[in-house]
């Protein structure tokens, strides 16, 4: 991770630039980005990204928008921050929060925390972000029948809960199946899962 890059998203330029030339100091290049915006204009390849709080906070989806984007860890940091800010943020997907200026030890061990735990927390953060994505293209019939699925109940249960016949139920069941890329209910549900159904 050292030798990839670290992309800044921050709408304020003189604080972005500090950011930028603290991670070069270190050896770690540096892209500079005004704001979400241009990070989904020039998306990044590899490293991984640092968003300042100002950048997720005005809409709870915004830094889950980050995360879809950059593909990549992302860490928040702010120079202020609140207790509900940081569990907002680390519930979204954001491996780790910041309190800026660090320290070089605590930037040390920050980069550290994104190299051992980066990949694995980035990937399951896409995968949640892809799994909403896929629901959301769903219609609403298709829904209900997806919370039976989930729920556990047969064609013929959730025909009844809906007032269809059975083989509507499975025809729009084989649909939605189809968007979510899933071959069976456990597929279904464990794609449910993944976009936070049941927490």
């Amino acid at each position: 991770m050292r030798r990839s890059k670290a992309h800044i998203v921050d709408r304020e330029p003189s604080r972005r630039a500090s950011v930028a030339r603290t991670f070069m100091n270190r050896g770690v290049h540096a892209e500079i980005y005004d704001g979400i915006d241009e990070l989904r204009a020039r998306p990044p390849e590899k490293g991984f990204v640092l968003a300042h709080q100002s950048e997720v906070e005005e809409q709870p989806s915004q830094l889950e928008q980050i995360i879809e984007i950059a593909r990549a860890p992302v860490s928040v940091y702010s120079e202020d921050p609140i207790l509900k800010k940081v569990v907002e943020a680390m519930l979204a997907g954001a491996i780790d929060y910041w309190k800026w200026p660090l320290s070089d030890t605590e930037l040390e061990e920050a980069l550290s925390n994104i190299e051992a735990r980066g990949n694995k927390k980035g990937r399951q953060a896409l995968k949640r972000t892809e799994a909403r994505k896929a629901i959301a293209t769903l219609s609403k019939r298709e829904l209900q029948v997806l919370t039976g699925v989930f729920k556990g109940q047969t064609a013929k249960q959730i025909s009844a809960d809906l007032g269809s016949k059975v083989r509507t139920i499975e025809i729009q069941r084989a649909t939605l199946y189809k968007k979510l890329n899933a071959q069976s209910a456990s597929d279904a549900v464990r794609i449910a899962f993944l976009a936070g159904w049941g927490e």
